[in-house]
């Protein structure tokens, strides 16, 4: 049997049950370059996931018809078509596979607004980041955020206190003059709080 041929029998087990017309369909689709063998595995793993979590199971006819619709279609483009029937069997679970000590492939399925705001972060950092990967992106919106709202980060510590030095002074409200506060804050009297007037 040709490459095609064994493709087509691939897909027959899977598409079992359509006419002998729609055999010789996909053979001469497979044949003129209108199918690939990319477009049946996704169909393929498309029909078995719908009929593994959602118990469906797909009538001859409508297994005919999402052939059809992947026809001339890059494989992108045919996910797409699959993912518009069906979104939730074409969504990737989250997969984080280490490579070495240090780097980590990380896949996951994003939508159209998480790509929009990945897009938009780009364009504002292009001056400093210029082509960044997303990688890159998601690098400095993690530092970003972690400055935000982390209270463990770094621009979080609270401040040192310094010894204050001359005592407070204080100015009476009739004019009188200057004199130092019966009592002060303690060695520390400067942390926080500067040119406290004293009222008297």
């Amino acid at each position: 049997m040709t490459p095609v041929q064994l493709a087509v029998f691939g897909a027959m087990r899977l598409l079992a049950g359509l006419s002998a017309a729609a055999s010789q369909d996909i053979e001469k689709s497979l044949s003129t370059g209108e199918l690939n063998l990319s477009h049946l595995s996704k169909l393929q793993g498309f029909l078995v996931t719908e009929r593994k979590e959602k118990k469906r199971i797909y009538t001859v006819a409508e297994k005919t018809q999402l052939i059809a619709s992947l026809k001339s279609k890059s494989t992108r483009d045919a996910e797409r078509v699959l993912s518009s029937v069906s979104p939730e069997s074409m969504r990737r679970k989250d997969v984080a596979s280490p490579l070495n000590e240090t780097e980590t492939l990380v896949q996951f399925t994003a939508d159209g607004a998480l790509m929009a705001k990945l897009t938009r972060v780009r364009e504002v950092l292009s001056h400093r980041l210029p082509d960044a990967s997303i990688a890159a992106l998601l690098h400095e919106m993690g530092d970003l955020v972690l400055k935000a709202v982390d209270p463990l980060h770094p621009t979080k510590a609270v401040p040192k206190c310094s010894p204050a030095t001359p005592p407070l002074e204080c100015t009476h409200s009739d004019g009188g003059a200057t004199t130092k506060p019966p009592h002060h804050f303690g060695p520390y009297q400067n942390c926080g709080l500067s040119k406290i007037r004293w009222l008297l």
